[in-house]
């Protein structure tokens, strides 16, 4: 879909990339919406806290405690604070 916005003359914005990561949250597929998140940043786009909440999702289906501690660690870095979304997929990983 990033190939599409751009063959339209389209800039992907934070939204588009929470849309892709949440996508990646319900496929459990953790690798891709990792990917999407470094892609996010590498265009200078600042993670929001729904950025943050879908990225968490498929590190905790997976039991991946590291994964989600890491996220959670990284956005409390950013300035955003933890959610009890979030501590609940710290609990469940």
């Amino acid at each position: 879909w990033f190939r599409r916005m751009a063959f339209s003359k389209l800039l992907p914005d934070v939204i588009s990339f929470n849309m892709a990561i949440n996508a990646c949250a319900r496929a459990g597929d953790a690798e891709r919406a990792q990917t999407l998140l470094g892609r996010m940043e590498r265009r200078w786009l600042k993670p929001t806290l729904a950025t943050y909440r879908g990225m968490v999702k498929p590190f905790a289906l997976h039991g991946d405690h590291q994964g989600v501690a890491d996220l959670l660690q990284k956005m409390q870095d950013s300035g955003l604070p933890r959610d009890a979304m979030c501590t609940r997929a710290l609990i469940s990983a």
